[in-house]
């Protein structure tokens, strides 16, 4: 939509995105009032996957947006000559519906979920397993609503083509879109499952000759199940794209957080296999490690020859003696080099990064997934928590300044929320804070130590003292704080 230009800006000496609009989607007054108001929303979103809005505005009757520079590729580049890996396109779903969650939470909907206003960053490769996703357009979606759901949407194309051809966006419509119907968060949830679908497979749920079939199909038919047009495609995942895509809004997924959760579940434990795939022996090691196995056993199982304490005896004592400590030193050593983690560097190549250069950062902690850092940051006083994406730099904060002790950090085994303690009004206290962003709450008072989650997240334990009787009690509380 309009012309996107490569700026500089003078002032802070950073370049930007320049994005001039249109004039016939800004001529109507009244729709121009509502893109302005729902872009300085979209403006206020702090996200590391969200496209930053810098400024909006007007020089000599032309409307632009000003937005933050990203160097890389949209994912429909990625995507126009093959589908991506499982876990690739796991990791880009994972991202956007971060965006989408934090976006809703504000009550913003993008409304154009579409791999064209999706970016990875060149920070963040595919063949180095860190994508860096950044979502574009949020509030600009506003603007183009008009043209395709509040006229004559149901008869005329969104945009003009020729048979054969997909049109615009339509493919990613959800069914209430195509219907001229209000839309909300379930519709983004619509069109990133379309979007993962095609990251999967190569080609989109629905299609058609014409806009009228392709709309007939989102309303109608059910797409292809996933792994008839991919191959090795986990079952769960068949069924999370399978729920984002419900034609009853009612029975799809209620949230965008809620997709999140799954996304991220998924991502996990595919990861983990992995991992042990990575770390299993090969079968020709296996093979021999089991004949090596049966020929001791014979050994041991031989019959035994009378003892006589000769000169020919000793010998052949000493020679098994030597015989075993070499079994034994070799087992000990490859052993190690076939049960170690192959992926792993040698220690003595590991490689130190400097996070932070402001000197006021302080108590980190490392997010399950190693993306994300979060530490305290301190300034005259006050102390503040930020969220770092390691792989690009970019920094939000998470919990405003508000005072001074924010001590023991530790996520939550989903990476979700961090929780830290404090001391308020002469008690110290233990907070949750959403690391997506929102309001931090309190959930226990009188706390001692850090938080420590059981491996299913729902419970953490920590350490409540009692001075004076020189006591101290292991509690266990649910993650919500109650008992």
């Amino acid at each position: 939509m309009g012309e996107v230009y490569l700026a500089q800006d003078m002032i802070l000496g950073r370049q930007v995105s320049l994005k001039l609009l249109p004039a016939h989607f800004t001529a109507d007054a009244e729709r121009l009032r509502r893109f302005e108001q729902e872009a300085r929303a979209a403006s206020a979103l702090n996200h590391p996957n969200i496209l930053t809005i810098y400024e909006i505005g007007h020089a000599d009757s032309v409307r632009y947006i000003a937005t933050e520079f990203i160097d890389g590729l949209t994912l429909r580049e990625l995507i126009a000559s093959k589908p991506m890996k499982k876990d690739e396109a796991l990791d880009v779903a994972v991202q956007v519906a971060g965006a989408l969650a934090a976006a809703h939470a504000k009550g913003i909907v993008h409304r154009d979920i579409k791999p064209e206003n999706i970016m990875i960053s060149r920070g963040g490769h595919l063949a180095q397993k860190e994508n860096f996703v950044k979502v574009l357009d949020f509030g600009i979606a506003k603007l183009t609503e008009a043209d395709v759901l509040e006229t004559d949407m149901p008869t005329r194309p969104l945009v003009s083509t020729s048979d054969g051809i997909t049109m615009g966006t339509a493919p990613y419509m959800s069914p209430e879109q195509t219907q001229g119907l209000k839309v909300d968060a379930r519709t983004d949830v619509w069109s990133l499952g379309v979007v993962l679908y095609e990251m999967v497979t190569g080609r989109a749920p629905f299609e058609g000759p014409t806009r009228s079939h392709l709309i007939v199909s989102i309303l109608e038919k059910e797409p292809p199940p996933l792994r008839a047009r991919a191959e090795e495609v986990p079952e769960a995942l068949e069924w999370i794209v399978s729920k984002a895509l419900r034609k009853n809004r009612e029975e799809r997924y209620q949230t965008a957080r809620e997709l999140l959760s799954d996304l991220k579940d998924l991502k996990q434990r595919l990861d983990f296999k992995a991992q042990v795939e990575r770390s299993r022996p090969s079968d020709s090691i296996r093979e021999e490690i089991s004949r090596s196995a049966e020929q001791r056993a014979l050994d041991v199982h031989a019959p035994a020859a009378p003892l006589k304490l000769n000169q020919r005896s000793l010998l052949l004592a000493a020679s098994a003696l030597i015989t075993v400590t070499a079994i034994v030193l070799g087992l000990r050593y490859f052993g190690r080099r076939l049960f170690a983690n192959k992926s792993a560097a040698p220690f003595s190549k590991f490689k130190v990064t400097r996070l932070t250069t402001s000197g006021k950062a302080a108590s980190a902690v490392i997010s399950p997934d190693g993306k994300y850092v979060v530490h305290v940051m301190g300034n005259a006083g006050q102390q503040s928590l930020w969220l770092r994406h390691i792989a690009t730099g970019s920094d939000k904060e998470i919990v405003p300044a508000n005072g001074s002790g924010i001590s023991s950090l530790s996520f939550s085994p989903d990476g979700n929320h961090i929780y830290f303690i404090r001391e308020e009004s002469g008690e110290v206290v233990v907070s949750e804070a959403p690391v997506l962003g929102g309001s931090r709450k309190i959930l226990v008072r009188d706390i001692d130590t850090a938080v420590t989650f059981s491996p299913d997240g729902k419970r953490f334990a920590f350490v409540r003292g009692d001075p004076p009787r020189s006591e101290a009690s292991l509690i266990v509380a649910n993650a919500d704080g109650t008992s």
